[in-house]
């Protein structure tokens, strides 16, 4: 396959879908912080082109690519030098999942949304006026429908040492914007989800296995519980009302649709030998008022494929791209988002030694 240092090539036979390359060693060194439920690519539908964020050693920087040739043209740093987020490594920023210039960035302390048309910096939430700014950290930041906005708090116990303790809900809309959920046993992660009604907390409640799930609704704080045993979500991302999610406790790597609010069993949509399996999925195209089982995730991982993974439960998966992932380190796995549009997807893969990010028209 013969690669450009950057901008459109083809993947041929089987996934007959277009690439781009998006960066280089004129770059600097592309730090590998993308994630599967965080996108990296705007919201563009209707657009001309598409807008690419990733961390560097420069900082957080952009890319602009042209939809009609995929011609990529860097535009350098987000923040000017001296910025308080100029030297951010980006991990945990996203783009809006309606607005084509707001991309929300973060720190220890705040949410932030930048917008590039205005170049203004709007603070969405700022601890630093609580009493308990000094010894914790807000990390993991989702935002769901009407503003919404979850994190994982951590606290700041020692260098190395900081320890999840529970979960703010930020809701912007109301005059008391804060809801604090505490953890009840070793808590890994949160996330709101995309009707910014329901939230997906992770932790191990019973001492035992793994990671279970508590799923609280947000409108009465009714609150349910599947354990690891039961298909309780490992790796995992949120549609509207719903989260497609890895359950470790079956024969073969297995991922269920569950939908909140509902008691009865995942409905399992992909099954495929362990050493084939999806590690992560991304459902940042999640469209409101559409059905489950009418969408689609994106897959990658262990895998040597990007794959699109229908919700229906046919298990049709089509195969879009190659991971071209080399190494075997947790950095080295391909963790695909797809943008909100649903027509592209991106990922960091190490090539030459060093870490690029490529996108598939897909």
């Amino acid at each position: 396959m013969d690669i450009p240092r950057r901008g459109p090539f083809p993947f041929g036979p089987p996934y007959e879908t277009l690439g781009i390359r998006i960066t280089n060693e004129e770059d600097g060194e592309i730090l590998p912080r993308t994630y599967a439920y965080w996108p990296n690519v705007n919201a563009n539908l209707g657009r001309d082109t598409l807008r690419v964020f990733l961390g560097t050693s420069r900082g957080p920087c952009w890319w602009e690519i042209d939809k009609c040739s995929h011609e990529v043209t860097p535009r350098g740093p987000i923040f000017p030098a001296g910025h308080a987020l100029a030297g951010s490594t980006a991990e945990g920023w996203y783009w809006d999942a309606r607005d084509f210039d707001v991309l929300y960035c973060s720190d220890d302390k705040h949410l932030y949304r930048y917008d590039f048309e205005s170049q203004e910096l709007d603070t969405v939430v700022d601890i630093t006026p609580l009493a308990w700014i000094g010894d914790f950290a807000l990390r993991q930041w989702h935002t769901g429908a009407q503003r919404i906005h979850s994190a994982t708090v951590k606290h700041i116990v020692a260098e190395g040492a900081w320890p999840s303790i529970g979960t703010i809900i930020y809701d912007e809309n109301t005059c008391q914007p804060w809801k604090w959920f505490p953890k009840l046993g070793a808590l890994d992660e949160s996330q709101i989800d995309r009707t910014g009604t329901w939230l997906l907390i992770k932790e191990n409640l019973d001492g035992q296995d793994d990671e279970d799930n508590r799923i609280i609704s947000l409108v009465n704080d009714d609150e349910h519980i599947i354990t690891d045993r039961a298909g309780a979500a490992g790796h995992s991302d949120n549609g509207y009302g719903y989260m497609v999610a890895a359950d470790n406790w079956q024969p073969e790597a297995t991922w269920r649709v569950w939908r909140f609010g509902e008691e009865r069993q995942g409905d399992i949509v992909l099954q495929t030998p362990w050493d084939e399996q999806v590690i992560h999925v991304s459902h940042c195209n999640a469209r409101p008022g559409a059905p489950a089982e009418s969408q689609w995730v994106l897959g990658s991982g262990t895998i040597e494929d990007l794959i699109v993974i229908p919700l229906d439960g046919s298990q049709q998966v089509r195969h879009v791209a190659p991971s071209m992932s080399a190494g075997d380190g947790y950095d080295d796995l391909a963790k695909a988002n797809v943008d909100p549009a649903g027509k592209y997807a991106l990922w960091t893969c190490r090539t030459d030694g060093r870490f690029d990010a490529f996108m598939v028209k897909l």
